[in-house]
């Protein structure tokens, strides 16, 4: 039976949902309050530049993989669209005094890493063969139909760092193990293995870029929910949602230009904290909003979008990673320090071949009071003490970059800044987070929020339901679609692709 579903938000796992939902004969309208739609798909241009707002990295994208499977399965798939990342050295580490790199393909990094570590080959070994076998254990990664859940549970209840510290290795191996940790923002005594191993799977079996920006995969997206019925509703931003007198119902939806929307089902792709505090805590069970409100949240970002008068050697093909004084310990916002600071850079031009007036973004960790002093509603662009600050904070980073790429500071021809008030702004999360919450055992796995929420017809999607990354956030967009169309016909279609 046919039945309306009201979505907010339109990043990737709302759209997958809708997707998903109306080729099961479902009516869906998505309300998104930003004039675009996307979320971290979603490009935007400075000094006539396209720059990415999140979408810088794409796994498992090869023929036959997760991604490929799913983006075919959805209708958007466009091989022009992506562009196969650097082979030999896809992702390069800077931590402390070494650089590491990451290769495509498990056997090229087992023996890549085993000639800086000889004497731990079988370890080495061991690592990438249960990351694997772990990666392949989730039903709605390598998409089974059937599964032995027992195998995945194994994997989602054991942490990296335990993991790691049984295989006795020493601490330059083990830093280099987790460096990529840097890709999600959660410390190895706090992650589960086999969330860990979902990325470290996708990256290494195929890592691609995107050609021509997320802005061209959130259109594929949209013009094919509008293929199949759906609508996708700009600048709607939802102020309020109505709960029926019983308080085990969403009953309706509003928005800040007066509009109202009644459904017989909703989803929220937006943060968890946001979309529940419009519920009102009156109308949830104290013992939730009490965890709702523990919940940490990741660390929050600032940005640097930066023309160069010449390229210095930087690979558009290749991601950078710096930990100047080593992977941190923690990366929730709550601790993180300035001290602490770990940053990642990128062409956002991916196909650039010109070494002139080159491309690149720069998004680094950011202590969570650092911009407490200003308030949103109330900032100006022009304000002196706030963009002297976001040029403070890149001082090191400049630094750290001059010294890998000598001459980089000189070579700046063009700057802007971005803070977490930006990312509030244009994607909201409570601190400014890319990442959202924080995506410890506490809640990924079984106690993760979502898909289900305690109102029978609402439900999660989103990489808070889930893990971070356009992966994870499509996947969780799946699993919700699978809990209101059924889930097991999706991954046997899937499976057989």
């Amino acid at each position: 039976m046919s039945k309306t579903i009201t979505i907010i938000g339109s990043g990737i796992s709302s759209l997958t949902t809708a997707i998903l939902t109306l080729k099961e004969g479902h009516k869906v309208t998505i309300l998104e309050q930003h004039s675009v739609p996307g979320g971290f798909l979603h490009c935007f241009k400075r000094f006539g530049v396209r720059f990415e707002t999140g979408a810088h990295y794409i796994g498992a994208l090869d023929e036959g993989l997760p991604f490929h499977k799913l983006l075919n399965y959805l209708g958007v798939y466009h091989e022009d669209d992506y562009i196969a990342l650097d082979p030999e050295n896809t992702d390069e580490y800077n931590i402390e005094n070494g650089i590491y790199s990451y290769c495509k393909g498990y056997e090229k990094n087992i023996s890549k890493i085993t000639e800086m570590f000889p004497e731990f080959g079988d370890e080495i070994s061991t690592y990438f063969g249960e990351i694997k076998n772990s990666a392949v254990s989730f039903p709605t990664y390598y998409f089974k139909e059937e599964s032995d859940q027992s195998v995945m549970l194994k994997y989602l209840k054991m942490s990296l760092h335990d993991f790691l510290i049984s295989l006795k290795i020493p601490k330059e191996l083990y830093d280099l193990l987790i460096a990529p940790c840097i890709l999600h923002g959660v410390s190895p005594k706090d992650l589960s293995f086999g969330i860990h191993s979902i990325l470290i799977d996708s990256i290494l079996v195929s890592a691609h870029g995107f050609r021509h920006g997320g802005q061209l995969l959130a259109k594929r997206l949209v013009d094919r929910i509008e293929e199949l019925g759906g609508e996708v509703l700009l600048r709607k931003e939802v102020v309020d949602l109505e709960v029926t007198d019983d308080g085990k119902d969403i009953k309706a939806i509003n928005c800040k230009d007066g509009s109202r929307y009644e459904s017989d089902l909703f989803i929220s792709g937006i943060h968890p904290k946001h979309v529940f505090d419009m519920v009102g805590k009156e109308n949830l069970k104290k013992s939730f909003s009490s965890r709702l409100g523990k919940m940490k949240e990741s660390s929050a970002f600032i940005g640097a979008y930066i023309i160069l008068k010449d390229s210095l050697g930087i690979n558009p093909l290749r991601n950078y990673y710096f930990a100047p004084k080593g992977v941190p310990p923690y990366f929730h916002a709550e601790e993180i320090r300035r001290e602490d600071q770990f940053f990642f850079m990128t062409s956002p031009q991916r196909d650039i071949q010109r070494r002139d007036k080159f491309p690149i973004t720069i998004h680094a960790s950011c202590a969570g009071e650092t911009f407490s002093g200003w308030d949103l509603e109330t900032l100006k662009r022009n304000d002196k003490e706030y963009n002297a600050l976001k040029e403070e904070l890149f001082v090191p980073i400049f630094d750290q970059l001059d010294k890998r790429f000598p001459g980089f500071k000189d070579n700046i021809e063009k700057v802007c800044y971005s803070s977490p008030l930006t990312n509030i702004r244009y994607n909201p999360t409570p601190n400014g987070s890319a990442y959202g919450i924080y995506h410890s055992f506490e809640n990924t796995g079984a106690r993760a929020i979502g898909p289900r929420s305690h109102f029978h017809n609402m439900y999660l999607t989103g990489q808070n339901t889930l893990f971070p990354g356009l992966l994870g956030a499509s996947v969780s967009g799946l699993r919700t679609a699978g809990h209101i169309v059924g889930i097991k016909r999706i991954l046997r279609e899937l499976e057989q692709l």
